[in-house]
């Protein structure tokens, strides 16, 4: 999907929408914690594609458990599963790796749900002319993409944790998600609801966070000032832009 012609007025409402709907999810911390299997799906395996399809596409929200029901439902995908078990996790029972594959589908799907949340919230700021995003980028870890003043901005989304950031640093040393032309801006968003910073995410009521609509600002402030220049861009701990 490249992009959609919504009012500032009609974005607010899809994003209330969405935060609604967020707000009503009961987080499974034992399931999110559980990473027995660790490690990125391509192809049909990619959940990406039927995120797309649900959300971007047709702009339906479904739990995580209609959402794992699809995704497992798919006689193909279940045939791919289990050549990868038998390829690389026959070491644990089958039933495990079901667990760690459930696990890491719903991982993505939070990242899935927050990307859509910051897509819209990037579109509303820099309009509808301006914002794509695509499965195939999405597949080459850029989740949006900005066109602003003659430059092409991808917006790498993610978690402020230590773990997320040690995964982002590797990605980038082994060039895996910077193949693209354009300038790289890693922008996360901070879980640490006791420090207050430009990109301390919004808890919702059942304790989901979803990026911050004043960093988008902030983002956009730095590329009027002409801040950024480099080809990679990384945030700080406290969320500013490290030049």
């Amino acid at each position: 999907m490249n992009s959609f012609d919504c009012s500032s007025e009609e974005i607010d409402k899809e994003i209330n929408k969405l935060e609604l709907f967020m707000s009503g999810i009961e987080l499974d911390s034992k399931l999110y914690r559980d990473r027995t299997v660790e490690m990125d799906f391509n192809g049909s395996l990619n959940p990406s594609i039927l995120f797309n399809n649900l959300v971007f596409e047709k702009k339906i929200y479904v739990n995580y458990t209609e959402f794992w029901d699809l995704y497992y439902g798919d006689d193909d995908r279940i045939k791919l599963l289990d050549e990868l078990y038998a390829s690389r996790y026959k070491y644990m029972t089958k039933e495990d790796y079901i667990k760690g594959v459930k696990a890491r589908i719903y991982r993505s799907y939070f990242g899935f749900l927050t990307e859509y949340n910051s897509f819209l919230k990037i579109l509303k700021v820099f309009g509808k002319d301006a914002v794509t995003r695509s499965v195939r980028n999405d597949c080459m870890g850029v989740d949006i993409t900005v066109k602003y003043n003659n430059e092409v901005y991808h917006i790498h989304i993610f978690v402020d944790t230590p773990i997320s950031r040690k995964y982002v640093d590797n990605k980038i040393n082994k060039k895996c998600n910077t193949i693209l032309e354009g300038i790289h801006v890693y922008m996360p968003y901070s879980i640490n609801h006791y420090k207050d910073t430009i990109h301390r995410g919004n808890k919702l009521k059942g304790g989901v966070y979803v990026f911050p609509e004043k960093y988008v600002l902030y983002f956009k402030g730095e590329i009027d000032k002409g801040n950024l220049k480099n080809r990679i861009v990384m945030a700080g701990n406290d969320g500013l832009f490290v030049y």
